[in-house]
């Protein structure tokens, strides 16, 4: 369940949020993505998105914490494996 701080967050910073989450799948997939909901989770945010690029259909979510909308840089995920 997410804590209420978390809830009030993702409340006050939904375009921002939103703008990040679709930034991430575009920095790491090349892939335009939707921002249909962010909600509180946890400590964090978790933004639902749907996609409809490429012949590519698909709806995800993804958990973030809350220092996402500080940063300015691509959010490329590492590959440490």
């Amino acid at each position: 369940p997410a804590e209420k701080d978390a809830i009030e967050f993702a409340k006050k910073h939904k375009d921002k949020i939103a703008k990040r989450s679709e930034q991430f799948f575009m920095d790491n997939f090349g892939l335009k993505v939707k921002a249909t909901n962010v909600v509180g989770s946890g400590d964090g945010v978790e933004v639902f998105v749907h996609c409809d690029d490429h012949d590519i259909v698909f709806n995800a979510s993804i958990p973030f914490d809350k220092s996402i909308i500080d940063s300015n840089s691509s959010l490329r995920s590492e590959d440490k494996g």
